[in-house]
């Protein structure tokens, strides 16, 4: 079981880094020195996600490639690669198998905003895919889904999805890419449903 970064770090230490990686990222840096960063540090930024951010902040430092651990950076980096690459292809293969079969798909979280306001797609984490569509849609979208190969393994009780936002998960067992069909944006018993930022 992963643990809280409080649990593994000291919170000051943690927030400080964590800080200092976005705060260079942000403003575009490549020169941020690697040396900043203790060997723990550099293996939670890498088991968080945010290896590729480490990795391009840090590209023009001339310590980074004497660093024991940059080669973990470096592989880090090409891993988010692929699988972000596989991720836009399961979304591009569904928008595709799900055109004449409902409205537009909405594209939410990681997967609508990665090409748009990252400077590379794979320097946003994604855990899996999420678009939202209209709830009389849903059974179709998920008929499409299961003749793409996508199976439902974690499945709750019927009445946990009756009020949730998505329906159970789905997951391709060839690609490891899992999906959310979303049917609003927040659970019917979410008091952020009556804010109207959160409606569809």
């Amino acid at each position: 079981m992963r643990l809280w970064r409080h649990e593994i770090f000291p919170r000051s230490r943690t927030s400080a880094g964590l800080i200092s990686l976005l705060r260079a990222a942000s403003h575009g840096r490549v020169d941020l020195p690697m040396a900043e960063f203790d060997e723990r540090m550099i293996r939670w930024i890498v088991e968080t996600g945010l290896g590729p951010l480490l990795l391009n902040a840090s590209a023009r430092d001339p310590g980074a490639v004497l660093s024991p651990l940059w080669p973990l950076v470096q592989a880090a980096n090409l891993t988010a690669r692929l699988i972000t690459a596989d991720q836009m292809d399961a979304m591009t293969e569904i928008i595709d198998a799900c055109q004449d079969e409902a409205p537009p798909l909405v594209l939410l979280k990681g997967i609508s905003i990665c090409e748009q306001y990252y400077p590379e797609p794979h320097f946003r984490p994604m855990r899996d895919l999420d678009f939202l569509i209209e709830s009389d849609a849903v059974s179709a979208i998920e008929s499409t889904l299961g003749r793409l190969g996508y199976v439902q393994p974690l499945q709750r009780p019927a009445p946990f999805y009756a009020i949730h936002h998505h329906s159970s998960p789905f997951f391709h067992p060839d690609t490891g890419v899992w999906v959310d069909v979303h049917r609003a944006l927040v659970a019917s018993t979410s008091e952020l449903r009556a804010d109207e930022i959160f409606s569809t």
